[in-house]
């Protein structure tokens, strides 16, 4: 159910309920990837986006983190979180998005801070807002 509805900017249409998003280290960056309208990741209708992550408010988010070349560390310091992304390994991260805000996402620790790359961000948004934003993404 992640992303049905959500290319439309109809503020009739509800947020989904669950957000399921892959994050997979690769030749030192992320590679994010929202699961589709059929609400399954690894699908033909997955939306690839880059290394900020947009959810709505008060929504389960679910992210599914795994590395396809070497060892990174996905670091949240709003969510008190730090996972390991290993080759060949799927860690699920797992958390209520909360109220509105924009917060820092990195790699850590293992990859170290010379990597620009592995700097994200976690957007935490008004549903409104989200829509319009997955509808933009999914233009492209």
């Amino acid at each position: 159910m992640a992303l049905v509805g959500a290319a439309s900017c109809d503020s009739s249409v509800p947020a989904p309920e669950v957000i399921e998003i892959a994050v997979t280290g690769h030749d030192f960056k992320w590679k994010c990837r929202y699961a589709g309208p059929d609400g399954t990741l690894e699908t033909d209708d997955d939306v690839p986006v880059g290394a900020a992550l947009h959810v709505p408010t008060n929504t389960l988010v679910r992210i599914h983190l795994t590395s396809d070349d070497f060892i990174y560390t996905l670091m949240c310091p709003k969510l008190a979180s730090k996972e390991v992304a290993v080759p060949g390994i799927v860690f699920r991260i797992e958390f209520d998005s909360g109220a509105a805000g924009a917060f820092e996402l990195r790699g850590d620790q293992m990859c170290g801070y010379t990597h620009e790359s592995l700097f994200g961000e976690l957007v935490v948004e008004s549903p409104e807002s989200w829509r319009q934003w997955m509808a933009g993404v999914t233009k492209r």
